[in-house]
């Protein structure tokens, strides 16, 4: 378990240096202990992205996702590999499962408003744009990505000051938030404070 975190740490690190090479050796490492661990694969697809190899990237999410559907950032990661692709239709299509399970994906946002504007869906891709003004910047985290191209190179831009976010725009609680449940507690009944 302890070479496994080691794997891990080396692969995240060499992503940030965007070294695809030791980020590829350090995530087949992790597979190599735990061949279905989501993390490692999707780790391998943002390797694939650095070097611009779009359908290994594509592949190497693909498995991800089926080790653990539940993973915003390997669906955003095919989301770029397919969009590269020249696959608008299934990029949308995996952008909006990522925004489904993290919505404030900003990156998976600007992407899928920019596929929206390619297919000719205006409207789409200005409500998408809004919503992504309206969210600010997300947590950290790179894609990992270096080869330029219509939907990569757009993704390190920061948001457009000209726009206003839409007040009625869904966003996901912020660390302020606070949620009191009150009533008299009975046996069995937990109480939930955050």
């Amino acid at each position: 378990a302890e070479a496994l975190g080691v794997y891990l740490l080396r692969g995240q690190l060499a992503i940030r240096q965007k070294n695809s090479g030791k980020a590829e050796s350090a995530y087949r490492g992790v597979l190599g202990i735990d061949d279905s661990h989501a993390g490692a694969h999707d780790g391998l697809a943002q390797a694939a992205l650095i070097r611009g190899d779009w359908e290994a990237a594509a592949e190497a999410a693909l498995d991800a996702i089926e080790c653990a559907f539940f993973l915003p950032r390997a669906h955003l990661h095919l989301g770029v590999a397919l969009a590269q692709l020249g696959r608008q239709t299934q990029a949308i299509d995996a952008l909006r499962v990522a925004l489904r399970q993290y919505p404030g994906l900003r990156r998976a946002q600007i992407l899928l408003a920019q596929l929206y504007e390619q297919i000719g869906q205006t409207e789409l891709a200005r409500n998408v744009r809004l919503a992504a003004d309206g969210l600010g910047v997300e947590q950290p985290g790179d894609l990992g990505m270096t080869t330029p191209g219509t939907a990569a190179s757009s993704l390190t831009h920061d948001r457009d000051s000209s726009s206003t976010p839409d007040p009625q725009s869904p966003r996901p609680p912020s660390a302020q938030t606070v949620f009191i449940v009150s009533g008299l507690p009975r046996s069995g009944t937990s109480l939930m404070m955050q």
